[in-house]
């Protein structure tokens, strides 16, 4: 795994209440066969590869940082909980704009 490009560090809890930081991030995006993907990091919480892809660069790292807000919703979802900026808030939110939250929201 190499250094995410962007990241934000978090303290993970898992269901069964152990504690742990993580670093979620998105890594450079790629091009490779035609096409530019960006992968996501989870730490270890997420072990397999995910890839988001897009039209151009911006659009992967772009969609990359929205799958990342989707796994965590799901896990958040299955009893786990994320918590930013020191402890501060565990709304997932956080971690996209604002205006681009309502293409995720169903």
């Amino acid at each position: 795994m190499t250094n995410p490009m962007i990241y934000r560090q978090c303290s993970a809890i898992d269901p069964y209440g152990i504690k742990t930081q993580v670093k979620v991030g998105v890594e450079h995006p790629e091009f490779k066969d035609g096409v530019w993907s960006s992968k996501i990091q989870l730490g270890i919480i997420l072990q397999d590869e995910r890839r988001a892809y897009g039209a151009d660069e911006w659009d992967a790292v772009q969609n990359a940082m929205c799958m990342v807000y989707l796994e965590l919703r799901m896990l958040k979802a299955a009893g786990w909980n994320f918590l930013w900026f020191n402890n501060e808030t565990d709304d997932l939110k956080v971690l996209l704009p604002e205006f681009g939250l309502s293409t995720l929201e169903f």
